[in-house]
Protein backbone atom coordinates (compact mmCIF):
# COMPACT_ATOMS: atom_id res chain seq x y z
CA UNK A 1 0.00 0.00 0.00
CA UNK A 2 0.99 3.60 -0.79
CA UNK A 3 0.53 7.06 0.99
CA UNK A 4 -1.94 8.94 0.32
CA UNK A 5 -1.76 12.22 -1.80
CA UNK A 6 -3.12 15.39 -1.05
CA UNK A 7 -5.69 15.36 -3.64
CA UNK A 8 -7.37 11.84 -1.94
CA UNK A 9 -6.59 13.02 1.50
CA UNK A 10 -9.24 16.32 0.20
CA UNK A 11 -11.52 13.95 -1.13
CA UNK A 12 -11.61 12.19 1.84
CA UNK A 13 -12.67 15.64 3.98
CA UNK A 14 -14.90 16.77 1.16
CA UNK A 15 -16.63 13.01 1.52
CA UNK A 16 -16.88 13.03 5.40
CA UNK A 17 -14.46 10.82 6.36
CA UNK A 18 -12.73 11.15 9.66
CA UNK A 19 -11.57 9.52 12.10
CA UNK A 20 -13.64 9.66 15.88
CA UNK A 21 -13.69 7.78 19.22
CA UNK A 22 -17.28 7.97 21.02
CA UNK A 23 -15.31 6.91 23.94
CA UNK A 24 -12.93 10.16 24.52
CA UNK A 25 -16.04 12.19 23.81
CA UNK A 26 -17.63 10.62 26.45
CA UNK A 27 -14.26 11.04 28.25
CA UNK A 28 -13.89 14.21 27.65
CA UNK A 29 -17.26 15.25 29.11
CA UNK A 30 -17.08 13.68 32.27
CA UNK A 31 -13.88 15.64 33.05
CA UNK A 32 -15.59 19.03 31.83
CA UNK A 33 -18.36 18.00 34.42
CA UNK A 34 -15.48 17.23 36.92
CA UNK A 35 -13.88 20.77 36.75
CA UNK A 36 -17.28 22.15 36.38
CA UNK A 37 -18.06 20.37 40.04
CA UNK A 38 -14.43 21.50 41.34
CA UNK A 39 -14.94 25.29 40.38
CA UNK A 40 -18.54 25.25 41.78
CA UNK A 41 -17.57 23.93 44.75
CA UNK A 42 -15.13 25.93 45.52
CA UNK A 43 -17.91 28.46 45.69
CA UNK A 44 -19.67 26.06 48.03
CA UNK A 45 -21.58 24.74 45.91
CA UNK A 46 -23.60 22.90 48.34
CA UNK A 47 -24.96 26.27 49.97
CA UNK A 48 -27.83 26.91 48.40
CA UNK A 49 -29.27 23.27 49.29
CA UNK A 50 -28.14 23.29 52.70
CA UNK A 51 -30.33 27.06 52.95
CA UNK A 52 -33.39 24.57 51.25
CA UNK A 53 -33.45 22.06 53.73
CA UNK A 54 -32.92 24.13 56.62
CA UNK A 55 -35.90 26.69 55.52
CA UNK A 56 -38.24 23.41 55.72
CA UNK A 57 -37.07 22.43 59.17
CA UNK A 58 -37.24 25.96 60.81
CA UNK A 59 -39.38 29.33 60.48
CA UNK A 60 -38.01 33.14 60.83
CA UNK A 61 -39.98 32.57 64.22
CA UNK A 62 -38.54 29.59 65.57
CA UNK A 63 -41.53 27.53 65.05
CA UNK A 64 -41.89 24.52 62.22
CA UNK A 65 -42.63 25.73 58.82
CA UNK A 66 -44.95 23.71 56.19
CA UNK A 67 -42.63 21.36 54.23
CA UNK A 68 -44.40 22.79 50.95
CA UNK A 69 -41.12 25.72 51.20
CA UNK A 70 -39.01 22.80 51.56
CA UNK A 71 -40.72 21.51 48.69
CA UNK A 72 -40.41 24.30 46.48
CA UNK A 73 -36.76 25.42 47.72
CA UNK A 74 -34.95 22.14 47.29
CA UNK A 75 -35.59 21.87 42.93
CA UNK A 76 -34.47 25.51 42.16
CA UNK A 77 -31.36 24.67 44.77
CA UNK A 78 -30.36 21.09 43.36
CA UNK A 79 -30.77 22.54 39.87
CA UNK A 80 -28.04 25.21 40.94
CA UNK A 81 -26.50 22.61 41.40
CA UNK A 82 -26.96 20.22 38.68
CA UNK A 83 -26.57 22.84 36.12
CA UNK A 84 -22.84 23.83 35.63
CA UNK A 85 -21.51 20.28 35.53
CA UNK A 86 -24.04 19.81 32.86
CA UNK A 87 -22.92 22.80 31.05
CA UNK A 88 -19.39 21.77 31.72
CA UNK A 89 -19.75 18.41 30.32
CA UNK A 90 -21.08 19.72 26.79
CA UNK A 91 -18.44 22.47 26.25
CA UNK A 92 -15.83 19.47 27.00
CA UNK A 93 -17.78 17.01 24.44
CA UNK A 94 -18.17 19.47 21.87
CA UNK A 95 -14.35 20.32 21.96
CA UNK A 96 -13.10 16.62 22.10
CA UNK A 97 -15.97 16.33 18.77
CA UNK A 98 -14.79 18.72 16.90
CA UNK A 99 -11.38 18.01 17.54
CA UNK A 100 -11.39 14.60 16.52
CA UNK A 101 -13.68 15.44 13.27
CA UNK A 102 -11.66 19.00 12.60
CA UNK A 103 -15.10 20.21 12.58
CA UNK A 104 -18.44 20.48 14.26
CA UNK A 105 -20.24 18.05 11.81
CA UNK A 106 -18.54 16.64 8.60
CA UNK A 107 -22.03 14.79 6.85
CA UNK A 108 -20.84 11.87 4.95
CA UNK A 109 -21.66 11.66 1.56
CA UNK A 110 -20.48 9.71 -2.01
CA UNK A 111 -17.94 11.10 -4.44
CA UNK A 112 -16.36 9.84 -7.24
CA UNK A 113 -12.36 9.23 -6.30
CA UNK A 114 -12.99 9.57 -2.66
CA UNK A 115 -11.98 6.40 -0.46
CA UNK A 116 -14.70 4.63 1.84
CA UNK A 117 -14.74 2.99 5.24
CA UNK A 118 -13.85 -0.65 5.00
CA UNK A 119 -14.79 -3.12 8.39
CA UNK A 120 -13.22 -6.30 7.86
CA UNK A 121 -14.34 -9.10 10.58
CA UNK A 122 -11.33 -8.47 12.19
CA UNK A 123 -12.12 -5.10 13.08
CA UNK A 124 -15.23 -5.81 14.48
CA UNK A 125 -13.88 -8.34 16.55
CA UNK A 126 -11.58 -5.94 18.07
CA UNK A 127 -14.17 -3.25 18.32
CA UNK A 128 -16.45 -5.77 20.39
CA UNK A 129 -13.38 -6.73 22.57
CA UNK A 130 -12.47 -3.06 23.20
CA UNK A 131 -16.32 -1.95 24.62
CA UNK A 132 -16.21 -5.38 26.55
CA UNK A 133 -12.90 -4.30 27.98
CA UNK A 134 -14.08 -0.37 28.74
CA UNK A 135 -17.10 -1.65 30.50
CA UNK A 136 -14.91 -4.23 32.82
CA UNK A 137 -12.71 -1.76 33.37
CA UNK A 138 -15.55 0.70 34.46
CA UNK A 139 -16.97 -1.87 36.99
CA UNK A 140 -13.73 -2.68 38.18
CA UNK A 141 -12.66 0.84 38.75
CA UNK A 142 -15.93 1.48 40.28
CA UNK A 143 -15.89 -1.27 42.75
CA UNK A 144 -12.63 0.05 44.18
CA UNK A 145 -13.95 3.10 44.88
CA UNK A 146 -16.99 1.79 46.34
CA UNK A 147 -14.24 -0.20 48.94
CA UNK A 148 -12.39 2.80 49.18
CA UNK A 149 -15.44 5.22 50.31
CA UNK A 150 -18.25 3.01 51.46
CA UNK A 151 -17.39 3.69 55.25
CA UNK A 152 -18.10 7.30 53.99
CA UNK A 153 -21.51 6.46 52.47
CA UNK A 154 -22.62 4.46 55.70
CA UNK A 155 -22.04 7.43 58.12
CA UNK A 156 -23.48 9.86 55.88
CA UNK A 157 -26.26 7.58 55.38
CA UNK A 158 -26.56 6.56 59.50
CA UNK A 159 -25.96 10.42 60.48
CA UNK A 160 -27.22 12.89 58.22
CA UNK A 161 -26.21 16.68 59.38
CA UNK A 162 -26.06 19.84 58.06
CA UNK A 163 -22.65 19.30 56.61
CA UNK A 164 -24.49 17.10 54.47
CA UNK A 165 -25.19 18.28 50.97
CA UNK A 166 -21.12 19.16 51.14
CA UNK A 167 -20.36 15.55 51.82
CA UNK A 168 -22.66 14.44 49.07
CA UNK A 169 -20.76 17.02 46.37
CA UNK A 170 -17.06 15.99 47.49
CA UNK A 171 -18.24 12.41 47.33
CA UNK A 172 -19.69 13.10 43.79
CA UNK A 173 -16.89 14.82 42.63
CA UNK A 174 -14.03 12.09 43.13
CA UNK A 175 -16.68 9.18 41.89
CA UNK A 176 -16.95 11.30 38.85
CA UNK A 177 -13.20 12.01 38.75
CA UNK A 178 -12.21 8.45 38.67
CA UNK A 179 -15.12 7.55 36.04
CA UNK A 180 -13.80 10.57 33.69
CA UNK A 181 -9.90 8.82 34.40
CA UNK A 182 -11.01 5.74 33.17
CA UNK A 183 -13.08 6.88 30.02
CA UNK A 184 -10.19 8.83 28.68
CA UNK A 185 -7.85 6.24 29.03
CA UNK A 186 -10.23 4.09 27.11
CA UNK A 187 -11.03 6.94 24.98
CA UNK A 188 -7.18 7.57 24.04
CA UNK A 189 -6.85 3.46 23.15
CA UNK A 190 -10.45 3.87 20.61
CA UNK A 191 -8.71 7.35 19.46
CA UNK A 192 -5.61 5.44 18.92
CA UNK A 193 -7.27 2.29 16.91
CA UNK A 194 -9.60 4.96 15.30
CA UNK A 195 -6.92 6.90 13.78
CA UNK A 196 -4.45 3.89 12.49
CA UNK A 197 -7.86 2.78 10.46
CA UNK A 198 -8.20 5.89 9.24
CA UNK A 199 -4.78 6.14 7.55
CA UNK A 200 -5.27 2.44 6.62
CA UNK A 201 -8.26 4.02 4.66
CA UNK A 202 -6.64 6.14 2.67
CA UNK A 203 -3.99 3.98 1.54
CA UNK A 204 -3.70 3.89 -2.02
CA UNK A 205 -3.16 0.53 -4.08
CA UNK A 206 -0.30 0.95 -7.24
CA UNK A 207 -3.16 1.01 -9.97
CA UNK A 208 -5.38 3.97 -7.22
CA UNK A 209 -1.84 5.38 -7.66
CA UNK A 210 -1.50 5.48 -11.50
CA UNK A 211 -5.01 6.57 -11.74
CA UNK A 212 -4.15 9.80 -9.16
CA UNK A 213 -1.42 10.86 -10.75
CA UNK A 214 -2.94 10.62 -14.57
CA UNK A 215 -6.11 12.51 -13.00
CA UNK A 216 -3.67 15.05 -11.59
CA UNK A 217 -1.59 15.32 -14.72
CA UNK A 218 1.33 14.01 -13.46
CA UNK A 219 1.70 11.07 -15.84
CA UNK A 220 4.90 11.18 -18.05
CA UNK A 221 3.30 11.61 -21.23
CA UNK A 222 0.74 14.69 -19.76
CA UNK A 223 3.73 15.64 -18.22
CA UNK A 224 5.30 15.92 -21.73
CA UNK A 225 2.63 17.78 -23.54
CA UNK A 226 2.29 20.29 -20.56
CA UNK A 227 6.18 21.11 -20.87
CA UNK A 228 5.72 21.90 -24.77
CA UNK A 229 2.31 24.20 -23.94
CA UNK A 230 4.51 25.56 -21.23
CA UNK A 231 7.09 26.29 -23.03
CA UNK A 232 5.13 27.49 -25.93
CA UNK A 233 3.03 29.82 -23.58
CA UNK A 234 6.71 31.14 -22.34
CA UNK A 235 7.69 31.73 -26.17
CA UNK A 236 4.59 34.26 -26.62
CA UNK A 237 4.28 35.88 -23.47
CA UNK A 238 7.77 36.79 -24.30
CA UNK A 239 7.09 37.74 -27.45
CA UNK A 240 4.05 40.27 -26.54
CA UNK A 241 6.73 41.75 -23.86
CA UNK A 242 9.36 42.57 -26.87
CA UNK A 243 6.50 43.91 -28.88
CA UNK A 244 6.64 47.94 -29.77
CA UNK A 245 2.76 47.90 -29.91
CA UNK A 246 -0.81 46.02 -29.48
CA UNK A 247 -3.54 46.82 -32.08
CA UNK A 248 -7.12 45.98 -31.45
CA UNK A 249 -10.80 46.27 -32.59
CA UNK A 250 -12.06 44.33 -29.19
CA UNK A 251 -12.67 41.24 -30.50
CA UNK A 252 -9.13 40.81 -32.12
CA UNK A 253 -5.75 41.66 -30.40
CA UNK A 254 -2.67 41.56 -32.71
CA UNK A 255 0.90 42.18 -31.44
CA UNK A 256 3.77 43.75 -33.08
CA UNK A 257 7.27 44.43 -33.12
CA UNK A 258 9.68 46.63 -35.32
CA UNK A 259 13.19 45.49 -34.51
CA UNK A 260 15.50 48.15 -35.70
CA UNK A 261 16.89 48.02 -38.79
CA UNK A 262 14.18 45.03 -39.71
CA UNK A 263 10.76 44.95 -41.01
CA UNK A 264 7.95 44.69 -38.67
CA UNK A 265 6.39 41.42 -37.61
CA UNK A 266 3.18 40.01 -36.26
CA UNK A 267 4.35 38.14 -33.00
CA UNK A 268 0.93 37.31 -31.57
CA UNK A 269 -2.52 37.21 -32.33
CA UNK A 270 -5.34 36.44 -30.16
CA UNK A 271 -9.11 36.49 -30.99
CA UNK A 272 -11.89 35.87 -28.68
CA UNK A 273 -10.21 35.29 -24.93
CA UNK A 274 -7.05 35.07 -26.46
CA UNK A 275 -7.54 38.48 -27.15
CA UNK A 276 -8.37 39.56 -23.66
CA UNK A 277 -5.32 37.37 -21.98
CA UNK A 278 -3.34 38.87 -24.75
CA UNK A 279 -4.23 42.40 -23.56
CA UNK A 280 -3.87 41.68 -20.30
CA UNK A 281 -0.32 40.71 -20.95
CA UNK A 282 0.24 43.18 -22.84
CA UNK A 283 -0.45 46.06 -20.07
CA UNK A 284 1.03 44.05 -17.73
CA UNK A 285 4.68 44.68 -19.33
CA UNK A 286 3.45 48.08 -20.21
CA UNK A 287 3.14 47.40 -24.19
CA UNK A 288 1.12 50.61 -25.91
CA UNK A 289 -2.34 49.09 -26.62
CA UNK A 290 -4.22 51.37 -29.11
CA UNK A 291 -7.92 50.58 -30.79
CA UNK A 292 -7.54 50.53 -34.67
CA UNK A 293 -10.13 48.01 -35.91
CA UNK A 294 -9.76 48.35 -40.01
CA UNK A 295 -5.79 47.58 -39.10
CA UNK A 296 -6.68 45.42 -36.62
CA UNK A 297 -8.68 42.97 -38.90
CA UNK A 298 -6.13 43.71 -41.66
CA UNK A 299 -3.22 42.42 -39.45
CA UNK A 300 -5.38 39.70 -38.43
CA UNK A 301 -5.80 38.51 -41.61
CA UNK A 302 -1.77 38.07 -41.97
CA UNK A 303 -0.30 34.78 -40.45
CA UNK A 304 2.06 35.62 -37.78
CA UNK A 305 5.47 36.84 -39.30
CA UNK A 306 6.33 39.93 -41.57
CA UNK A 307 3.47 42.66 -41.85
CA UNK A 308 2.86 43.16 -45.63
CA UNK A 309 4.06 46.16 -47.02
CA UNK A 310 0.97 47.90 -47.93
CA UNK A 311 0.33 48.12 -44.25
CA UNK A 312 3.52 49.77 -42.85
CA UNK A 313 2.72 53.53 -43.39
CA UNK A 314 -0.47 53.11 -41.11
CA UNK A 315 1.20 50.87 -39.08
CA UNK A 316 4.25 53.45 -38.46
CA UNK A 317 1.61 55.98 -37.71
CA UNK A 318 0.14 54.08 -35.04
CA UNK A 319 3.57 53.45 -33.12
CA UNK A 320 4.68 57.17 -33.61
CA UNK A 321 1.37 57.99 -31.82
CA UNK A 322 1.09 55.45 -29.51
CA UNK A 323 4.76 56.24 -29.01
CA UNK A 324 5.92 52.84 -29.24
Amino acid sequence: MLPPTPRRRALARAAGLAWHAPTLTAGAALLGAVAALAWFAGADASAPLRAAMRAGADGADGRAVDVALALRAVPVATLALVLPPLAGALFAAALAHTAQLGGVWRPRRRLPGAPGRTRTATARLVDGLGAAFAAAAIVVITLAWLAVHGDDLIALAAHPSAAWPGAVVRLGIGAIAVLAGTRVACGVVAAVVEARRHRRDLQMTEAERRDELRRAGADPRRRARGFAGDHAAATVAGAIARARVVVTDGTIAVAVAAPAGDAPRVVAVGRGPDATSLLARARRDRVPVTRQPTLAAALGQAAVGLVPPALWPELAAVVAASGG
